[in-house]
């Protein structure tokens, strides 16, 4: 059984008083009670970043509870281990570990909670406001946004693993994720695309019209933009904004012109940055260090993503290198 977020426990608590006290600080404003039974055990263990946060939730009780209107963060809570039946607007649904739930600024939320372990990934309304208005051609109102999310969508199973590592990745003491500032700008941005990636599945965010091909002077100036700017926490929704059109148009132009998504196009060029860096790196160069600097935060998929690209691990490009100058 794996637990996140060790180092940053902000409660742990068998008294029910206490625990409404400090998760009305930490989460939403809440009333609580005991469903059965006398005993009462929380933890909760949180860290805030920039413009998002991430909780890891432990709960060994059956409670209800019931808030106000949620407030200026949308959640998504994915469960480990349990069930909790969430009620949003009077609706109800099931957060298990294969289907996470969403719940938006506005909503009504009561929660009926069995014993249960989760994370739970709260972003700025603000910040993810803008993003889906230029993702997307129209943003349908809060109250039209899903409840659910299956778990199992490529996206969405991503941006679980994603979570999973944050939460052990921030219990090692030096994480730049602590302390850098650039560092968590793009952990926040890749977290803002896979959320995007899960909304663009839903009927709710389809687009309503898609743009024709688009010039090669228009995939000329965003790759030219690419090349300048690619280790800052780029998304398809900047791309968009520098050619004037539609990040759907933008898709369609990268799959047909160059046989890849915007994605794949960013992540080759920091690849291949990646390389230089080893190629030339000094005594002191590591390559967890490598790997965040040019934008990858998943360590075993940076690895892998270099072996496909050139053949070998970065520990091996680095290790060669280095008998070199020695």
């Amino acid at each position: 059984m794996t637990h996140y977020l060790q180092a940053h426990c902000s409660l742990d608590t068998s008294d029910l008083d206490e625990a409404r006290e400090h998760v009305n600080k930490l989460w939403e404003r809440h009333q609580s009670r005991l469903q059965r039974g006398r005993t009462y055990r929380l933890r909760w263990h949180q860290v805030d970043l920039r413009r998002t946060s991430l909780s890891y939730v432990d709960s060994s009780s059956a409670i209800h509870v019931s808030c106000g209107r949620v407030n200026g963060r949308l959640r998504l809570t994915m469960p480990e281990e349990g069930r909790v039946r969430h009620c949003i607007d009077g609706k109800s649904v099931d957060g298990t570990p294969d289907q996470g739930i969403i719940y938006t600024p506005g909503q009504d939320l009561e929660l009926d909670i069995k014993p249960y372990r989760s994370l739970l990934l709260s972003i700025d309304a603000d910040f993810l406001g803008r993003a889906a208005r230029q993702r997307f051609e129209r943003v349908p109102g809060a109250s039209l946004w899903p409840h659910s999310m299956p778990l199992d969508l490529p996206p969405a199973a991503t941006l679980r693993s994603l979570c999973r590592w944050l939460g052990q990745e921030l219990d090692r003491p030096g994480s730049p994720l602590l302390t850098s500032s650039r560092v968590i700008q793009g952990f926040e941005r890749s977290v803002l695309t896979l959320f995007l990636e899960c909304l663009a599945a839903r009927p709710e965010f389809a687009e309503s019209r898609s743009q024709g091909d688009l010039a090669p002077l228009h995939l000329q100036r965003i790759e030219e933009w690419l090349d300048s700017y690619f280790l800052e926490p780029v998304g398809v929704e900047d791309m968009a904004r520098i050619a004037g059109i539609s990040v759907r148009a933008v898709q369609t132009m990268f799959r047909r012109l160059r046989g890849c998504t915007p994605s794949e196009a960013l992540i080759a060029r920091r690849l291949q940055h990646a390389r230089h860096l080893l190629e030339t790196a000094g005594p002191d160069t590591k390559v967890t260090d490598v790997a965040y600097d040019c934008g990858f935060f998943h360590l075993s998929r940076f690895a892998a993503r270099y072996a496909r690209c050139y053949g070998e691990l970065p520990s091996e490009t680095l290790g060669r290198r280095l008998r070199k100058i020695v």
